[in-house]
């Protein structure tokens, strides 16, 4: 998935959002007639539109080594008490890495990845609205 650009009305969700900018206004236009009303609708000249770019999500952004082996620690210590209190404290960082590096070999060899984008990089733009734009 190519890193794509996208247009919305709301800064904070591009669930709906747009690769044309001109989708998107009508999409703004559209909030202008159900929440102000048909008068506003026709007289916004100017949008408050948000650009950003998708970005695709890769497994290692959600990967955790310290927190497999915080949860291992944890696990061992409910079931054997004091006898695990010092189990994984002297893994070291190399090994942690060594590790990550497993999971992460695992994960491309069964094609896991995240299957979404996120939309970064956001900045407020205005639109002005063309006169033959169709407002209906």
């Amino acid at each position: 998935m190519d890193e794509v650009i996208y247009y919305s009305h709301v800064e904070d969700d591009f669930s709906n959002s747009s690769e044309d900018i001109e989708e998107a206004a009508l999409n703004a236009l559209e909030y202008y007639l159900e929440y102000y009303g048909e008068e506003e609708r026709e007289t916004v000249e100017v949008l408050t539109l948000f650009k950003g770019l998708s970005v695709r999500q890769t497994f290692d952004k959600y990967l955790s080594v310290n927190s497999i082996i915080d949860e291992m620690q944890n696990l061992a210590f409910e079931y054997c008490g004091e006898y695990a209190e010092k189990y994984l404290d002297d893994v070291s960082e190399e090994q942690k890495k060594e590790l990550e590096n497993l999971i992460i070999s695992w994960a491309e060899r069964h094609g896991i990845e995240p299957d979404w984008c996120m939309v970064e990089n956001i900045e407020e733009i205005k639109y002005k609205i063309p006169d033959d734009f169709d407002r209906n």
